[in-house]
């Protein structure tokens, strides 16, 4: 089983499509569950932007959703520390444009590659 989990709110529709590829993707939908951490680790301004609640769960649930997850969606901003605490991580899809948006976080620079090749949906 494949496990995609999303940071960001997805509509039912998208959330339906995802689920939809094939009957062993298990989708996790966990938006607004970082925005506790976003508030403690990005500047103000990005928060006041971006962040609009406290979070949800302990960071030992936050964690283990993060170990768990193959593929991330995440939008802006997002846990800094993402590939430290997912080590199945193969894939990040982030909702906004730009590359840019990882710099200073521990993906910048980092080889995902090895989901290249990979049928994920087996």
């Amino acid at each position: 089983m494949s496990e995609i989990l999303s940071l960001v709110a997805l509509s039912e529709t998208d959330a339906r499509a995802i689920r939809e590829v094939d009957v062993g993707v298990r989708l996790i939908e966990a938006g607004g569950w970082f925005d506790g951490e976003f508030a403690d680790t990005w500047p103000a301004a990005t928060v006041a932007r971006y962040v609009s609640g406290a979070g949800q769960g302990s960071r030992a649930q936050r964690d283990q959703l993060l170990a768990s997850a193959e593929i991330v969606i995440c939008g802006f901003p997002f846990p800094l520390d993402l590939h430290a605490r997912s080590p199945r991580l193969s894939w990040v899809h982030q909702t906004p444009a730009g590359a840019s948006n990882l710099n200073g976080s521990d993906l910048w620079g980092k080889d995902l590659s090895q989901a290249v090749g990979r049928n994920f949906f087996d």
